[in-house]
């Protein structure tokens, strides 16, 4: 872990020493990508005196060009017949169930010792990131690729990590912040934007992304009762892994018939990482939005505030 760290240390450093302030960026990209970063200037300071997030000058203050679409990536891993995420040890930090990498060849190499002990692994890229307001956080150029309201989504998602963060709940940390982060999105788009077309649309993809959350907690539920049942528990390994390839080649069917204009990449069959990766983002958003309602009265800023 202490290499990693160094690692991760240096990945970070290379970054942020790599980026130029957002001022002299926005003479050097296209006047979409300019907009972009400006928007992201207000969003900062929307989320710090509306939201009452903790929000440094220096974060999102600078730009990096990036060489490639990604700069991060992130290894997931779960128990192979349970959905229950394989957690990496952070000694002090506590357990997380992922770990991000800037070198490619390393998280490869990590996710194939993962999954040589028997784990279902997952590797993926990331758009962002937070160090907790430790280091300046750069804007990233793919980041611009998302359309205006996700763009604010994850600004607001990330700043949130920076506020509010309980060490070794993972799970808490990472709905909380999706919640903020699309709570917060809706109220700067009408307050602050005034634009109430682009909620419009924002709330539509919400509603989207509702109906497919329905779909995979129910498909993850329904994998989790095969898992523990005592039929299952009894068969052999290779009976378990028949049937779960079955449940999986039934999930694709079905989500594509399901979400046949979503765009999907299951050119490689998920396995129990789609459901616990997915899970550890979303499976207390109802939860946090009764409490939001019932406790705070709809006062998201209020929310935060208690729970810095």
């Amino acid at each position: 872990m202490v290499v990693y760290g160094i690692r991760q240390g240096v990945g970070q450093v290379k970054l942020i020493n790599s980026a130029v302030p957002v001022e002299e960026a926005k003479g050097k990209v296209t006047a979409r990508q300019a907009a972009k970063i400006q928007l992201i200037q207000e969003v900062k300071t929307y989320a710090k005196n509306q939201l009452h997030l903790n929000v440094e000058e220096s974060s999102y203050a600078s730009f990096v060009l990036q060489d490639s679409t990604s700069t991060m990536w992130v290894v997931t891993a779960a128990e192979p017949f349970a959905l229950k995420d394989y957690n990496w040890n952070y000694g002090p930090v506590g357990k997380m169930p992922y770990k991000g990498f800037f070198d490619y060849s390393l998280a490869k190499k990590e996710e194939e010792f993962i999954s040589k002990q028997g784990y279902d692994t997952e590797l993926g890229t990331a758009s962002g990131w937070s160090t907790l307001g430790i280091l300046s956080e750069p804007i990233l150029s793919n980041m611009l690729e998302r359309d205006s309201a996700r763009l604010v989504e994850l600004i607001i998602h990330e700043l949130t990590h920076a506020t509010i963060y309980h060490f070794g709940e993972t799970i808490w940390n990472e709905n909380m912040a999706t919640f903020i982060g699309r709570e917060g999105t809706k109220r700067f788009l009408i307050e602050e934007l005034k634009d109430t077309t682009l909620l419009l649309r924002y709330e539509e993809s919400l509603q989207q992304k509702e109906l497919r959350s329905q779909f995979i907690q129910a498909k993850a539920k329904a994998l989790n009762n095969l898992y523990e049942s005592e039929p299952f528990k009894v068969l052999s390994s290779q009976e378990k892994v028949e049937l779960k390839t079955t449940f999986m080649q039934e999930f694709v069917t079905a989500y594509k018939t399901q979400f046949p204009r979503r765009k999907h990449n299951f050119s490689i069959l998920p396995n129990n990482t789609l459901f616990t990766d997915f899970l550890m983002y979303h499976s207390n958003l109802d939860s946090l939005e009764l409490v939001l309602q019932h406790q705070y009265q709809g006062d998201l800023p209020q929310l935060i505030l208690e729970h810095k």
